[in-house]
């Protein structure tokens, strides 16, 4: 039997929305960054650097992970930006990890509150160690692991049975 880990990570702290601008092309604050890169670094001491990052397409997103795999020291050409992942509900964060994960064991998918924190709060029900909600700040991540052989066999209602950390 394998081993599968779904990451969901929050990006980092953003540059305030400017009258006018477009909240799409926010980017990162200088604390964002410190943030994106002390949670790589914290991913590859604990031994947890995934295998495949996915995205929201957002500019604040994209500089996340791209600060994130570099402290990690994350393979070359293992990030997939993803435009659906923008306005994603909790439930369509879940189907495009499920639908892109392929043969990888560890996925992170980086994407926006409220929805992010929402998916984080049901992989998390079930298990009393935890809140009842949980709300993923800047640069926060959440990680599922479970026993399982294919990213296919897994439903949303099954996260009860997984390994939960939040860091």
């Amino acid at each position: 039997m394998g081993t599968l880990r779904l990451t969901l990570l929050r990006h980092g702290h953003a540059e305030p929305l400017i009258e006018g601008a477009e909240d799409f092309v926010r980017e990162l604050s200088p604390r964002g960054r410190a943030e994106a890169t002390a949670q790589g670094r914290r991913l590859a001491k604990a031994r947890l650097v995934p295998d495949l990052i996915l995205a929201s397409s957002a500019q604040r997103t994209r500089t996340t992970v791209q600060l994130l795999a570099a402290a990690a020291s994350l393979v070359r050409g293992r990030i997939k930006y993803l435009d659906a992942l923008y306005h994603a509900s909790a439930r369509g964060i879940w189907a495009a990890a499920v639908e892109n994960a392929g043969t990888y064991a560890h996925v992170l998918v980086c994407g926006h509150n409220p929805a992010i924190s929402q998916l984080a709060t049901q992989l998390a029900a079930g298990t009393p160690a935890l809140p009842r909600q949980i709300d993923l700040p800047p640069a926060g991540l959440l990680t599922a692991r479970w026993e399982q052989d294919n990213w296919a066999s897994l439903a949303l209602g099954d996260a009860g049975a997984a390994q939960l950390l939040v860091m």
